[in-house]
């Protein structure tokens, strides 16, 4: 998402480090717009290491800087945040001032607008901001905050500005929430276990981590999530629902019995190829040869998902390598008929890291996410699912 922050001359203002680095860390880009009070708390420098992106504090600074001017701003955000927000500004956004460029950005744009309000408790319960406050509500303007608490001044009562946490959490919650509210996402996570003996079995690395993550991703945006989970100690995201199973078999089961009135399937489960011919019903004793345990291929789910009657309208599959990354991903995604295929290293797939990195392949294009933790990179990626799935025909319904 592309975030203009406006912040303005509050001591509030000292908490905006925190915001822009909450905010990027989300994989959000932020472009600062200071007022001249808001820079007495805060350096224009220090707001452009942060954000890695041009900051703006008077009209020439809009027009100079990449030819972006204060319209051209007002366009590339997807979301106006000012905070803090100080009584001087929203006087000035509730009248139309356009004196400065804080303001003039709030007249010019049509993306959403959210203010963290911060000033003394008697200001903000002020008839005028009182007033200004439902003008600019009548308008669309979204409020988070402000807490009651100790004050700059000393004083105690309503005006505090919301903690950086409070506010990304608000932003994040009221974007997503009800964009997947019609869509069905069957996804599965995690190993599988496939049984020697009694106390042996045959298993991979995956701890069902970045799965649970797409998983509590896709629940944010409002879908109703079923994920297939092989054994894990991952924490479980509320708000989906869980079907536990152990073998390649039981997952393949599950998934074709939950497949039906799917619109999305991922198959990030790190499913087992192999599977033992015969399982002993009794601890296998050293002497009694296990180079000798015959195998045989676990059904693919994947592949099947993709050629089924049934089939979602939109399939996505992980290829977890260790060579020749890319190359194999694309022959995966042409074997198994799939509609985007990511791509990820066999290192980094799941272990003990919560860091990850991948590659979507989709139609012939490819995008790498940055290294970043597992949720911001799961958030992203269905946020990417969701725009390319909206570009696939719908699957007719078989009579």
């Amino acid at each position: 998402m592309n975030i203009v922050l406006g912040i303005t001359g509050s001591i509030a203002a000292v908490k905006a480090p925190e915001l822009i680095t909450l905010l990027r860390t989300q994989g959000h880009m932020v472009r600062v717009v200071l007022t001249q009070g808001g820079a007495e708390f805060i350096t224009p420098m220090a707001c452009k290491a942060l954000s890695n992106q041009p900051v703006y504090v008077h009209f020439e600074d809009a027009h100079s800087s990449q030819n972006m001017d204060h319209i051209e701003l007002a366009r590339w955000a997807d979301c106006i945040l000012i905070a803090p927000a100080s009584a001087n500004i929203l006087a000035q956004c509730a009248h139309g001032l356009a004196d400065q460029l804080l303001s003039t950005v709030f007249l010019a744009t049509q993306a959403p607008v959210w203010m963290a309000p911060a000033m003394n408790s008697v200001m903000w319960q002020h008839p005028a901001t009182q007033a200004n406050i439902k003008h600019l509500t009548g308008m669309g303007v979204q409020w988070i905050g402000p807490n009651s608490g100790t004050l700059a001044c000393g004083e105690v009562g309503p005006g505090r500005m919301s903690e950086p946490e409070e506010i990304v959490a608000q932003i994040f919650s009221a974007d997503t929430s009800e964009k997947l509210k019609n869509t069905n996402l069957l996804i599965t996570a995690g190993c599988t276990q496939e049984a020697i003996d009694t106390v042996r079995f045959l298993s991979n690395r995956s701890t069902g981590k970045m799965g649970l993550a797409l998983a509590q991703a896709a629940a944010e945006q409002g879908a109703q999530v079923t994920c297939i989970l092989g054994p894990t100690h991952a924490t479980i995201p509320t708000g989906i629902k869980v079907i536990h199973v152990v073998s390649a078999a039981e997952m393949h089961v599950a998934v074709m019995k939950a497949l039906p009135h799917q619109n999305w399937f991922i198959g990030c489960a790190a499913v087992s190829d192999y599977t033992p011919q015969q399982y002993s019903p009794h601890k296998l004793k050293k002497s009694e040869n296990f180079e000798a345990i015959e195998m045989r291929l676990t059904t693919d789910i994947l592949a099947e998902v993709s050629q089924h009657t049934e089939r979602p309208q939109f399939v996505v599959g992980f290829a977890a390598e260790t060579d020749n990354l890319i190359a194999s991903a694309k022959a995966k995604q042409v074997q198994k008929s799939c509609d985007m295929m990511i791509a990820n290293t066999v290192p980094t797939l799941e272990g003990d890291s919560d860091r990850h990195t991948v590659t979507v392949l989709f139609k012939g294009t490819e995008h790498t996410y940055p290294l970043t933790d597992k949720l911001t990179l799961a958030r992203q990626l269905i946020d990417c699912i969701a725009k390319h799935a909206a570009t696939e025909p719908a699957i007719p319904e078989t009579v």
